[in-house]
């Protein structure tokens, strides 16, 4: 069970004229020591000054909202006291946990621009203090415990962790560090007052205590009249899930264990969260978007694994752009400025560190890139940040046509007005603005056609109070027509107020509004799309125009080559031709993911009729053909669209394969090319000695600029010996890839006195390739393995012919093919050329006893010996016979003149004697 201490503040009590470190020894007015104690009087520096917004969990889980909560106040400060080991004081695994304290909010005391309080040390010694605000329900430090817990392990507790559902609620854990060393009261050896050295009985007051928060504050900044991005979701990838109790104070210490960071795996990416229902949204500054555990990746060294965006923190925007409505994501990480490409990306990395605030500021984006800066900007305690509008607010109304408010795609008010309202049909509609400071009147790029005024005079009548606004024409188009306007304050620009102008599309126009007609010069040409609804007849199945090139000698368009192509230009007619329709202001967008090989180098600016625009596009490196698409689309609507298709060839295969060294030494017969079809085609043959290759493989170098695979050899009949396989980067055995590879071929070894045979089949993009591999035999050998017959000697007894035919097993062990003979022993016992027919051989394990004359590898051979016959008939007696058994290695390969080595047998049967 802890002990624990519960403090009043004791700032009434605190002696005026002491400065920071201050000792009081009792005598005074000051702080006094409960008998035998030291009191330790503490500042918690600038704490009565102010708060900060703070992001806490909505009521809705699903969703994290700001709230009033601020993000410095502290709910509860904990007090932990370690005694440091008297032989090994810096050793965080012997200094133990001696004292807790806890101390409310409301018991402390604000003294100035700090909050104060004491509290009673017991016993002498050094002692290392910690100081943790907000600890309570931090439930990894319920395991301490006294005179048992270390230092070391109360450094490795952690705080919140994270899942991938959860954000950081600040205020999370802030903490600080202090040490003193008390004597004895009776120590005359040492000075009574230093800076860290104080004595039993006596007062320590207003010791300054900067709590540091572990967490790091992200503020999102972004005009989406201004960015064209409206951010409706946001992801956090590589998140730190949790962070040690004293992370800010081990910041970049790394003398001991216990200055080590949590080394919990990252969460790759969390939950989406709803960026939309944040205050000010898309409207300017969102303070407190999020919180983070810092990441300490230094980002300047890609070669030594640091530093890659796929080893950083970096968040992912989800939303859409405020002139189209077009679906965009965004990944934005953590370098000064996010636009930067080639040799610049990447540059100027920026650290997460604890207690940093981090402002993410939008600037604009492109089809590919969003530009956005990341600044550090200062989380002091005790700032206040105040987002009221009550000195800038800007109110707009309108009595002709009553105003509403903005639904769908972004905030503001709508001014809607007929089709006919225009200069000439009509007079400017009057808008009402209420204002207390000075305000400007700004157009969006889309409201061109809209004619403003307002009563601002410098001189007179700086704050105006009206604005009007009148179309140029009415509207010439079936669809309606939208235009944004902007009353923004001059002093605080993220104060403002969106008017958007819409007029009523005009029921009776003929004219569509549409994207003109494309064309090419040149060696291009485009195929454009039927105006009869059908597909188009280039082999793309959308109604879409195609870029392809120019016919040439009466033959016909052809798709594009896997070159490079630079500075095509594409005109757009900006119809010349009135009658059948009017162009509006279109721009361009690519698929940044099907189409990163097109690079759109010139198109036009906001609130310009473009006429043409120009592209380069990239070699294609791979086999595959491919297709990319530039869409045109009119910037006031997006349904409005024309799509220029662009179909480029692949690269032709390439497949070759070589040796990656000489082998010989190593006795093999080095890849080389040779056609043969026997006994099935092959284009290569590879020699492969007797011994196990598996150890150290052949190796085959395969440089290809496609896809390749090997058949699998599990279903041939040499699978149980060959293998072919590549490796990837992590020694895998792969069976395909794509691009140059290592192919390895190993054996097994051959105890056969056979050459095996078997074949390695490669897919490549120049077509099917076959490898004929020959591993080389062993020599025969072939060895009687019978202990039971002795020196090759088998004795038969003498069976008459009315008796059952006797046998004998001889048991031998052969990596060959054999044969087996007997022939008729002479009365010395040699053998002569006549065939001993009375005697038999079979497999020993063939039940049915048929005859052979040889066979392949070891057996157990039975020897039958045919009954005897009597010479004159019964009782008349029959000779004694022998014979001589060779069973001989028939390798096909032994040279001739030589002999295969064999196993000679003596067999001898008794005779039958006469009884007449």
């Amino acid at each position: 069970m802890k002990t624990k201490y519960f403090m009043f503040a004791l700032a009434a009590l605190l002696l005026a004229g002491c400065s920071d470190d201050e000792i009081d020894s009792g005598d005074g007015s000051g702080l006094k020591p409960e008998a035998g104690k030291t009191a330790f009087g503490f500042a918690l520096k600038d704490f009565a000054k102010g708060s900060v917004p703070l992001s806490k969990a909505d009521p809705d889980p699903l969703d994290k909202l700001p709230a009033s909560v601020a993000e410095s106040t502290i709910d509860s400060l904990s007090i932990y006291v370690f005694d440091q080991h008297a032989d090994t004081p810096y050793d965080s695994t012997t200094t133990v946990f001696a004292e807790e304290f806890k101390i409310g909010e409301n018991q402390l005391t604000a003294t100035g621009a700090d909050k104060t309080a004491s509290i009673q040390l017991n016993g002498t010694g050094k002692k290392k203090i910690y100081f943790i605000a907000n600890a309570i329900g931090q439930h990894d430090m319920d395991r301490l415990k006294l005179g048992e817990t270390t230092e070391a392990q109360f450094l490795a507790m952690k705080t919140n962790v994270l899942t991938t559902a959860d954000q950081l609620a600040c205020p999370l854990i802030m903490t600080a560090i202090d040490s003193v060393q008390i004597l004895d009261a009776d120590d005359t050896a040492t000075p009574e007052v230093t800076g860290y050295t104080i004595k039993q009985g006596t007062t320590v007051a207003s010791r300054a205590i900067t709590l540091k928060r572990i967490v790091s504050r992200f503020d999102i900044e972004n005009y989406a009249e201004t960015s064209d991005l409206v951010i409706e979701g946001i992801v956090l990838n590589k998140i730190h899930p949790s962070a040690l109790i004293n992370k800010v104070n081990n910041f970049k210490a790394t003398k001991n264990a216990e200055y080590l960071y949590s080394g919990d795996t990252r969460l790759e990416e969390m939950q989406q969260f709803d960026f939309t229902r944040y205050p000010n949204a898309n409207n300017g500054r969102v303070a407190s978007a999020f919180y983070l555990y810092p990441d300490m990746n230094n980002g300047k060294a890609p070669e030594t694994g640091e530093g890659d965006d796929a080893d950083r923190f970096y968040l992912t925007l989800y939303g859409k752009t405020r002139k189209t409505g077009a679906k965009v994501v965004y990944n934005v990480y953590m370098y000064e400025d996010n636009s930067k490409t080639g040799t610049t990306a990447g540059a100027s990395p920026i650290i997460v560190k604890p207690n940093n605030q981090y402002l993410i500021k939008i600037n604009d984006l492109d089809p590919t890139r969003l530009s956005a800066t990341i600044t550090v900007e200062d989380w002091l305690i005790g700032d206040t940040i105040s987002y009221e509008m009550s000195l800038g607010s800007i109110a707009l109304s309108c009595v002709e046509f009553t105003l509403t408010e903005v639904i769908t795609d972004g905030s503001g008010q709508l001014l809607t007005l007929p089709a006919a309202r225009a200069d000439g049909n009509g007079r400017p509609v009057n808008v009402a603005v209420d204002a207390i400071s000075e305000w400007e009147l700004a157009k969006g790029y889309n409201a061109a056609w809209i004619d403003t005024t307002t009563n601002i005079d410098p001189a007179d009548l700086p704050v105006g109070t009206l604005a009007t606004v009148l179309p140029q024409t009415a509207n010439p188009y079936k669809n309606e027509r939208r235009g944004t306007l902007v009353f923004r304050n001059v002093q605080r620009p993220s104060i403002m107020q969106t008017l958007v102008v819409v007029q009523k599309g005009n029921a009776a126009a003929a004219v569509p509004v549409a994207i003109g007609k494309l064309s090419a010069t040149g060696d291009y040409t485009v195929v454009n799309r039927p105006t009869d609804g059908t597909t188009d007849a280039v082999g793309v199945t959308e109604k879409t125009d195609t870029l392809m090139l120019a016919a040439t000698g009466g033959g016909n368009p052809t798709l594009l080559a896997n070159t490079e192509y630079k500075d095509i230009v594409i005109g757009v007619d900006s119809c010349g031709d009135k009658t059948t329709s009017i162009q509006q202001e279109w721009a361009i967008r690519i698929d940044v993911i099907d189409s990163t090989w097109i690079h759109v180098t010139d198109q036009p600016g906001l609130n310009q009729h473009g006429k043409s625009f120009k592209f380069d596009l990239l070699a294609n490196d791979t086999t595959l053909a491919r297709t990319g698409s530039i869409r045109l689309y009119d910037r006031q609507d997006a349904t409005i669209y024309r799509d220029l298709v662009i179909v480029q060839a692949g690269k032709g295969g390439t497949g070759e394969i070589v040796k990656v060294e000489d082998r010989t030494a190593d006795d093999f017969t080095d890849l080389e090319a040779a056609t043969g079809e026997t006994p099935q085609h092959y284009d290569y043959t590879l020699g492969i000695p007797v011994n196990k290759t598996t150890g150290k493989p052949y190796q085959i170098k395969l440089t290809t600029n496609a896809a390749w695979s090997i058949d699998d050899l599990g279903d041939t009949a040499y699978r149980n010996w060959l293998k072919a396989y590549a490796l990837d980067g992590t020694n895998k055995r792969i069976m395909s890839g794509t691009g140059d590879a290592v192919i390895e071929i190993g054996t097994t070894l051959n105890d056969s006195a056979s050459v095996r045979t078997g074949f390695v089949t490669l897919r490549l993009a120049t077509g099917v390739k076959v490898i004929k591999v020959t591993q080389e035999a062993s020599v025969p050998v072939i060895t009687l393995d019978d202990r039971h017959i002795t020196d090759g000697h088998i004795d038969f007894p003498a069976v008459k012919a009315d008796a059952s035919a006797i046998y004998e097993a001889a048991q031998f062990i052969t990596n060959d093919n054999w044969t087996v003979k007997a022939f008729v022993n002479d009365a010395d016992g040699n053998a002569t050329a006549v065939e001993a027919d009375w005697l038999t051989f079979s497999n020993s394990k063939d039940a049915t006893d048929t005859a052979l004359t040889g066979g392949l590898g070891s057996m157990v051979l039975k020897i039958t010996a045919k009954p005897q016959e009597e010479t004159g008939g019964a009782g008349t007696g029959a000779a004694a016979r022998s014979a001589t058994v060779t069973i001989t290695c028939e390798h096909p390969t032994t040279p001739a003149g030589s002999d295969n080595p064999a196993i000679t047998l003596d067999i001898y049967q008794a005779g039958i004697e006469a009884n007449p």
